[in-house]
């Protein structure tokens, strides 16, 4: 594990990329882009939950390991709600699909829940890394 106050700037690289994704979300279901939309959602997350990680200084090279270690070290020992373990799971095998399978159907009520459930599993996941950035910002001697 690497230390965490030298993962300060990656972790808030990362947050800042999940936000920024998760506003791409919202102009793509805005204009009816369902399918790349999904893709965001779920990077959104992706990028929150690194950015998480990385606070506690893991990092894993593939989605399937960093959604283990999410699930690890931040859902089953319920320091996230389990419905936002199930929420991120579910978006990767959602995207998954979306990106990769057969002309698969994608409902403009359901994308817009799944819009909704974003938007709150980031600001969750914001909330926890930004009370790690104010306990781990460099104390001034002034």
């Amino acid at each position: 594990m690497t230390k965490t106050n030298d993962m300060a700037p990656l972790v808030r690289y990362r947050l800042a990329r999940a936000l920024e994704t998760l506003d791409e979300a919202r102009l793509l279901f805005e204009n009816g882009k369902l399918h790349g939309c999904v893709n965001r959602l779920y990077y959104a997350c992706f990028y929150a939950v690194e950015a998480l990680l990385h606070s506690e200084g893991r990092t894993a090279s593939k989605h399937s390991g960093v959604q283990s270690l999410f699930n690890r070290w931040w859902v089953k020992p319920g320091r996230i709600p389990r419905d936002f373990g199930e929420f991120y799971n579910k978006m990767f095998s959602i995207r998954s699909a979306s990106d990769y399978g057969i002309d698969p159907q994608l409902e403009r009520a359901q994308v817009e829940q799944w819009v909704q459930e974003a938007e709150r599993f980031v600001t969750t996941v914001s909330s926890q890394i930004h009370g790690w950035l104010r306990a781990n910002e460099p104390k001034s001697n002034a």
